[in-house]
């Protein structure tokens, strides 16, 4: 399996296990509004999770910013910014 293909299924087994929380927590919301925040929180999430490594190949990706080619995750971890940054509420 090469590299993306790799990438690809750990996206892929992310997304079923987002699935898999969505369903069992679909009754904890009370709007639409506040289940696609946390979908889409989620979703985020679990990427930047594999970019950073923390998938079950321990594989580590890097995001390079094209212009000033400075790899924007290289002393940190995005996902752990995620809280800080993006709107989420009870998932």
């Amino acid at each position: 399996m090469n590299s993306r293909d790799s990438f690809f299924e750990e996206v892929r087994v992310a997304q079923d296990r987002l699935i898999n929380i969505l369903r069992c927590n679909r009754d904890k919301y009370n709007n639409v509004d506040d289940l696609v925040i946390d979908s889409t929180y989620e979703a985020i999430y679990s990427v930047l999770e594999i970019i950073d490594g923390f998938n079950t190949t321990g594989k580590k990706y890097y995001l390079t910013d094209c212009t000033s080619e400075e790899a924007i995750n290289s002393n940190s971890c995005l996902h752990n910014e995620c809280e800080n940054r993006l709107m989420h509420t009870i998932l």
